[in-house]
């Protein structure tokens, strides 16, 4: 089965995605339910307090006994999730158009330098491929009858959605698990493990980064 099998959108949720909540359900139009699987929240109850993202990471290393990483490793899982994401956001698009368009720059897709990334959480999905040129504005799009006709709202809701809410929506999905399916096979549990872990925390580790250069680890 392809991976565009499992892209995002084949309907956005109306009322959840106007309560910055989005859902996003399958081909079949449900969601698969699964098992939560170990979380670590970097954020304490009072949300003012970042708790090392990267102690964490050692912690759950130490605590899977899982040892010979590269010195980078916690970057390359952080880029590999971040990689993924984007290609389901990519597939999703594709699927709603009636043309082909191209990827979003690689510096781009591969940059996970905290500041950077700061800058696009607030950004919908429309903002980001308008600004690197890769679809003209929502409003052209829809003018120039780039979308299929049964899936505009589709569309218009996927473009109007900030990335922060669809990090939620790829963790709740189907793709997410056959992301993590695929990664077992081809690199063992233990990446899955730590895959698992960066994606649950990604979101915050960009949102409230900034304080971590500022900490001493735990």
């Amino acid at each position: 089965m392809s991976y565009s099998t499992y892209s995002f959108p084949t309907h956005l949720n109306k009322e959840e995605n106007q309560n910055q909540n989005s859902n996003i359900i399958n081909n079949s139009g449900i969601i698969t339910s699964f098992q939560e699987e170990e979380k670590y929240n970097l954020i304490d109850q009072n949300k003012n307090k970042i708790i090392s993202f990267y102690s964490k990471f050692k912690y759950l290393c130490c605590k899977y006994k899982i040892d010979n990483l590269r010195k980078n490793h916690i970057d390359i899982i952080i880029k590999k999730v971040k990689i993924k994401l984007f290609k389901g956001i990519h597939e999703s698009i594709k699927y709603c158009l009636n043309i082909n368009i191209n990827r979003l720059p690689q510096n781009f897709i591969i940059n996970i330098k905290i500041e950077y990334n700061q800058l696009y959480l607030d950004k919908t999905i429309g903002e980001i491929y308008s600004e690197f040129g890769v679809l003209p504005t929502l409003k052209e799009i829809i003018e120039k009858k780039m979308v299929k006709k049964d899936k505009t709202e589709i569309f218009i809701l996927l473009m109007n959605t900030k990335l922060i809410n669809i990090i939620n929506i790829y963790l709740m999905s189907d793709l997410f698990i056959y992301d993590k399916k695929k990664l077992e096979k081809k690199s063992g549990l233990n990446d899955v493990i730590l895959f698992n872990f960066v994606a649950n925390n990604i979101r915050d580790y960009f949102q409230y980064g900034k304080s971590i250069s500022n900490k001493n680890n735990d």
